[in-house]
């Protein structure tokens, strides 16, 4: 009689961007994000799989985002200035896997390696700022069952962008180049200063990053720096993500002085379904 073929191993060992290899199951259809940017991330690309968010979006927000995540239970943030993840919610929701998405802090491994002793689920992390996206992409592609195709396309579409922003960032000239301050927060002086994962974006487009600051913050609420050092940098933009922000800086006089305020370029960026 002919030989049965060997039946698939129900496991694979995976290496993660900190080159640690953990055993995952072969067909994953449940998972975890460890914070804001992980659940980003996933909605994009494989939002039926996840089991959780990092926070239920708002009604705003789900005008953008699968129906899915609006009943989804909160697990909170992993990492950050805000980390509060939620053991209890997270364990309750069974995923078969928590993947840790955005960028590299520091030695890491400590950290996941705990997190999975602790609660008996893998743990990976998969590197995923602005330089990463694409590759981030097709490693999820490849990882998830069925989306190989859905992590390409994504990535084609990051490679896509980044290389219109790299192009067109060739052409500027230093005398054309603006100096922008990109904020954050709701008194328009926390800012994403450069050097951080947050202000990439800015580098990308081949803009000059007003904010220098010595110690970089990567957190969510940015590097907050004081009027007079915002005088001394005095942006030719300034980019703001809240309301009440852009109440201050168009409403209260010691902004009135700002060469962007004086000009008009301050702009909303848009934060729907997120600001970044």
């Amino acid at each position: 009689p002919a030989e049965e073929p060997a039946a698939e191993p129900e496991t694979l060992a995976f290496t993660d961007s900190l080159e640690r290899e953990v055993e995952l199951p072969r067909d994953i259809t449940r998972i975890a994000p460890s914070g804001a940017v992980a659940t980003m991330i996933l909605a994009a690309i494989a939002p039926e799989c996840m089991a959780t968010v990092n926070a239920t979006p708002s009604e705003s927000q789900m005008a953008f985002l699968p129906a899915n995540l609006a009943s989804l239970p909160e697990t909170g943030q992993m990492y950050g200035s805000k980390a509060n993840l939620n053991l209890e919610t997270l364990l309750a929701a069974d995923p078969q896997v928590v993947i840790d998405l955005g960028d590299k802090k520091g030695d890491m491994t400590e950290d996941l390696n705990a997190l999975q002793d602790q609660i008996g689920i893998p743990v990976i992390f998969i590197e995923a700022d602005l330089a990463h996206m694409a590759e981030a992409f097709r490693m999820l592609g490849n990882l998830l069952s069925g989306k190989t195709d859905r992590g390409q396309e994504l990535a084609d579409l990051v490679d896509r962008t980044t290389t219109m922003a790299a192009e067109n960032s060739a052409k500027i000239t230093d005398d054309m180049r603006l100096r922008a301050m990109y904020t954050t927060g709701e008194d328009g002086l926390g800012t994403n200063a450069a050097g951080s994962i947050q202000a990439q974006v800015l580098d990308m487009v081949g803009v000059e990053n007003a904010v220098v600051v010595e110690d970089v913050s990567n957190k969510g609420g940015g590097n907050m720096i004081n009027m007079e050092q915002l005088y001394n940098f005095d942006p030719d933009v300034v980019l703001v993500t809240d309301a009440a922000a852009l109440e201050i800086i168009e409403t209260e006089a010691a902004w009135q002085e700002l060469r962007a305020v004086k000009d008009g370029k301050v702009y909303t960026v848009p934060c729907d379904p997120y600001c970044w």
